[in-house]
């Protein structure tokens, strides 16, 4: 099961108020917990997910130095947000820190698009927005 759907189904599961509620994986701060400037981030580029397989979502990946983060935004429920955090490993390819099943993220340089891929492979494509 991918990360993403699993943080989806948290925020499905749980309470209505998320302002009182800090919920915590490995490798990720969930919002409204995180108090980052990340709003200060270089924007790398902004990608739209609406297929069905997956939550419907939207992505940014931002620099800071050498720092890189993800925010994934879920779209059918606002509130819910993460943040990754990334290692560059190549030029478009940047790896999901800690992930245990070996998540990346490429943004593919004919099309533009950002690709997700895991150990078993291609999971899902975010058209450029």
């Amino acid at each position: 099961m991918k990360i993403l759907f699993v943080l989806f189904s948290i925020f499905l599961h749980s309470p209505s108020s998320t302002t009182d509620i800090c919920l915590y994986e490995p490798s990720y701060n969930l919002s409204p917990c995180y108090k980052e400037n990340i709003h200060h981030y270089q924007s790398i580029g902004r990608w739209k997910y609406t297929g069905s397989d997956f939550p419907r979502s939207t992505f940014e990946i931002k620099i800071k130095g050498s720092e890189y983060v993800c925010i994934v935004t879920f779209l059918d429920d606002k509130s819910s947000t993460s943040t990754e955090y990334l290692t560059k490993i190549s030029t478009n390819r940047f790896k999901v820190n800690k992930s245990r099943t070996g998540e990346y993220y490429k943004i593919n340089s004919k099309n533009g698009q950002l690709e997700m891929w895991d150990q078993d492979g291609l999971f899902i494509i975010a058209g450029k927005i």
